[in-house]
C-alpha cells in the first residue's frame, strides 16, 4: 500500500481529478445526511398569530381612597404607566396571545374602578379581539392596595376572570412585583381562539 493515497483507493480514481471527485463525493454524503435528518427529526408546527387567541389590553385605572394628606398624583401616574407598560409587554412577549390595539380614545372608553365600559368592549370587538383585559388599582391605606383584573370573552359576552389581588407598599418595586405576579396568572390561562 505504500505510495497509494487512501482517497485514491476509496474513489478508485487517478490523477488530478481526485480532488474534484472527493468534493463531489462529500457533497453527496452531506446531502444524504441532510435528507435523512429531515426525515428523521419530527417537524414542529410554527405558531402564527392566528394560532393564538386575540386579546386587547385596555389598561388599568387608579383610585386613591387612602386619605393621605400628601398629593402623590405624579408618582401614582408614573407607577400606573409602568404597570400598564409591563402588563402589555409581558402579554405580547409570552407568545400565548396576539395582542391587538384598541382605537378608542374617548372618555367613554376609560376603565373606571377596573370595569370596562360598553364603548370599550365594542371597540375591542371591532379591533378583532376575542378577549379584553382591563383592571384597576385602588389604594386603600398607606400600606395596602388592591389590583382587580377582569378578562371578558367578547364572543360569548361573559366574564372569564374577575380576580382581586392585594399588595403591600406604594413603591415602584411593590407595583412592579404586583404587575408581574398578575400578568403571570393571565399568561397561564388556557383561552380558546
Amino acid at each position: 500500500m505504500r505510495g497509494i493515497a487512501p482517497a485514491k483507493l476509496a474513489l478508485g480514481g487517478e490523477g488530478e481529478g481526485l480532488v474534484s471527485d472527493m468534493k463531489v463525493l462529500m457533497a453527496r454524503v452531506w446531502m444524504r445526511i441532510a435528507v435523512l435528518a429531515f426525515l428523521i427529526v419530527p417537524t414542529v408546527p410554527v405558531a402564527t398569530a392566528t394560532d393564538v387567541p386575540s386579546l386587547a389590553f385596555a389598561g388599568f385605572s387608579y383610585k386613591d381612597t387612602s386619605g393621605e394628606i400628601r398629593d402623590q398624583t405624579q408618582e401614582h401616574n408614573a407607577r400606573l404607566n409602568m404597570l400598564n407598560r409591563l402588563f402589555r409587554e409581558k402579554l405580547a412577549s409570552s407568545g400565548r396571545f396576539a395582542v391587538v390595539g384598541i382605537d378608542c380614545q374617548s372618555p367613554a372608553c376609560a376603565v373606571q374602578d377596573g370595569v370596562a365600559p360598553a364603548t370599550l368592549v365594542e371597540s375591542a370587538s371591532k379591533a378583532g379581539a376575542r378577549y379584553l383585559v382591563a383592571g384597576g388599582v385602588q389604594k386603600m391605606s398607606t400600606l395596602v392596595q388592591w389590583a382587580r383584573i377582569t378578562i371578558l370573552d367578547l364572543k360569548e359576552r361573559k366574564a372569564l376572570l374577575d380576580r382581586l389581588y392585594t399588595f403591600r407598599g406604594d413603591t415602584d418595586d411593590a407595583w412592579r412585583h404586583a404587575a408581574l405576579f398578575a400578568v403571570r396568572d393571565v399568561n397561564e390561562l388556557r383561552l380558546e381562539d
